[in-house]
């Protein structure tokens, strides 16, 4: 009577007269831990299962008599524990067929004496007193040859030999006083001991009798002596020449990163997508599956990676502070130098135009970032309307005069002009250049617009296109510029560099993406045309442009600047005053409050204004009558 119940859980194909026999539909035979000698059993007809090849498939030991079976119903049942044990009890009883088991019956017991090997098939009784205390002897020696200098020694003296010449202990007795009269050897060991590890199997070493090997992570002993013959596959348990003595599954066997051309075995650990896996079955070129998946055929999950796991950068330079370097919270980065090249990158600063609208090109909406269109007709704004970083203004232009094709020298687009002091430690120009990174937010319509960075001479350029994927909605950019080292750059307090945001341009400014080249070069053929559309809106906000000497691509943390800073580093390029300018002969001496980069052009004063001195210090000015004036002094670059 089986102790279980039959196994019925999905179908079977079988084609008749073969002895493959193949599962489907949730049939797990391995699972079920089915066994070779169970029975299957489908249309009143039985067959015996030879041998289980993995979760869905067994060799049956004879060919299938019956008729061919597609997905249908069986059973498989258990063979009774008690004949399996019996299998497994004479494959043992074999084992020890040699001889060992008859020398113990044969001996007889005795008070305190404990039975050993001398040999194979050979035992002897010991006292356990020498047990206890030791076999007590006269000498003790290496070798046959070393004890030859005790042959004239007296009857009874005895001698331990460590080595025999086979890898055996035996004490030698005098049997007389007469020269080398030596009794026959009492073996203490055998000549291999028990087991006898010799590692992973090799069909070119030799095995004897007790060896044991490691194959298929399953551990074997040889029955007999052997070359050339591996021990068998499992669930087969022994062949003529090797007996299993553990199975793999008894343990783990961790196997380190996952490997699509190692074979694993049962129980073999890997790590895949930094979490832990455990084979289920002997697999090659199965990949353990993604998560949130935690099991397929080949594999189950064993520890699942955490959720802060945590990566750093590649390298470093010392003292440099690390960031996130992505919004994972699992990878760490080495930022780039947090000072901004750029003023005013915030939009807060608006000392000329205030929030006014402008339509003209080179119309200042705010300090230092201007307009410029030849083509469409664009307004020009400060727009209060707080970024996602926090800062509480942008600047945004407007097509208010759609091109739908954009020719020649035509373009759009929003630039800085840079002092040259501003970008002297950059070394463009020369050969340690130092790259930078271009950061910004902008909203504007689906297309591909470009940044470009060129030199004041207008010889050399760099551009790079990005894409707006989404249309109207607030994104950050962060585009890596090589450092240029060849071309003129200008590291005085003149005119540096400009920096361009281009949404639209014709041919003649058209270049090669992603590449330090010569001339006046703002985009590229693949530019869209943001001004083919009346009423296309783009918001420019949160910019910077920072050194990135370790090339790392990553931006540094975006905080609104104080406003005082903002307007202190703006007035060094303009500033505006209410004043009250004397008349006629009386100068009215104005100390600026942050120095100018060279004298600025003064504008703004009442009939008859006049500048005496103009420094980038201090200015004379007077005008016909004395009056309150608001005047603008301008040294951009």
């Amino acid at each position: 009577m089986a102790i279980k119940p039959d196994y019925q859980a999905g179908t079977v194909s079988l084609t008749a007269g073969a002895t493959a026999l193949v599962g489907a539909g949730g049939a797990n035979w391995l699972a079920a831990d089915i066994q070779p000698g169970d029975t299957f059993k489908v249309q009143n007809l039985d067959a015996v299962v030879a041998s289980v090849t993995d979760a869905t498939h067994i060799v049956l030991a004879e060919p299938w008599t019956g008729t061919t079976l597609a997905a249908a119903p069986y059973r498989l049942r258990y063979q009774p524990d008690g004949s399996r044990l019996s299998a497994a009890t004479r494959a043992l009883i074999d084992l020890l067929g040699n001889g060992n088991l008859q020398a113990f019956a044969a001996l007889a017991g005795e008070l305190d004496m404990i039975p050993v090997f001398t040999g194979a098939g050979a035992l002897v009784l010991i006292s356990k007193t020498d047990l206890t205390n030791g076999v007590q002897t006269d000498e003790k020696v290496e070798t046959i040859a070393d004890r030859a200098a005790f042959d004239g020694q007296a009857e009874g003296f005895s001698v331990l030999v460590a080595d025999v010449g086979d890898g055996r202990s035996a004490i030698y007795f005098k049997l007389s006083s007469s020269l080398a009269d030596w009794s026959d050897p009492a073996f203490l060991t055998g000549a291999n001991g028990t087991f006898q590890s010799k590692g992973a199997y090799s069909g070119a070493t030799s095995y004897v009798v007790g060896d044991v090997v490691l194959q298929n992570g399953s551990s074997w002993i040889a029955r007999v002596n052997t070359t050339g013959n591996a021990p068998p596959t499992l669930p087969t348990t022994s062949n003529t020449q090797w007996f299993l003595l553990s199975a793999a599954g008894n343990g783990f066997v961790f196997k380190g990163a996952y490997s699509g051309a190692t074979a694993y075995v049962k129980d073999d650990v890997v790590l895949y997508n930094n979490s832990s896996w455990i084979a289920l079955i002997s697999t090659t070129g199965n990949t353990p599956p993604a998560l949130p998946t935690t099991v397929n055929t080949q594999w189950q999950l064993l520890a699942a990676r955490g959720a802060g796991d945590v990566s750093g950068p590649a390298s470093s330079g010392a003292g440099r502070p690390a960031v996130f370097a992505d919004a994972t919270g699992k990878v760490i980065g080495v930022a780039a130098t947090d000072r901004n090249i750029l003023s005013n990158g915030a939009m807060q600063v608006s000392q000329e135009n205030g929030n006014t609208l402008g339509s003209t090109s080179g119309y200042y909406a705010v300090d230092q970032w201007l307009q410029g269109f030849v083509g469409p007709v664009v307004s020009f704004q400060q727009i209060a309307s707080v970024t996602p970083k926090k800062s509480a203004n942008r600047i945004r232009q407007i097509i208010t005069t759609a091109d739908a094709s954009l020719t020649g020298t035509e373009f759009f687009g929003i630039v800085q002009t840079v002092e040259g002091l501003r970008i002297s430690s950059l070394g463009f120009g020369s050969a340690g250049a130092i790259p930078v990174l271009l950061s910004f937010g902008l909203k504007a319509p689906i297309g591909t617009y470009s940044i470009c960075i060129r030199n004041a001479a207008l010889n050399r350029s760099y551009v790079k296109t990005f894409a707006v994927t989404v249309a109207n909605v607030d994104t950050y950019y962060s585009i890596p510029i090589p450092g240029d080292v060849t071309g003129t750059w200008v590291s005085s307090s003149a005119l540096g560099m400009f920096i361009g945001f281009f949404f639209g341009l014709g041919p003649t400014f058209h270049g090669t993406d992603g590449a330090w080249q010569a001339g006046d070069i703002r985009g590229t053929v693949a530019n869209t045309n943001g001004a083919a559309t009346l009423g296309n809106t783009f918001d420019l906000f949160d910019v910077a442009l920072n050194a990135d000497p370790y090339s790392t691509g990553i931006a540094p943390e975006w905080k609104a600047p104080d406003f005082g800073d903002d307007l202190r580093d703006c007035q060094r390029y303009f500033q505006r005053h209410q004043v009250v300018v004397e008349t006629g002969a009386l100068f009215q001496s104005w100390a600026y409050p942050v120095q100018f980069r060279l004298s600025p052009t003064i504008s703004g004063g009442g009939a008859g204004f006049s500048v005496q001195v103009a420094n980038p210090d201090v200015c004379n000015v007077s005008q016909t009558a004395r009056s309150f004036q608001t005047l603008m002094f301008n040294a951009r670059p």
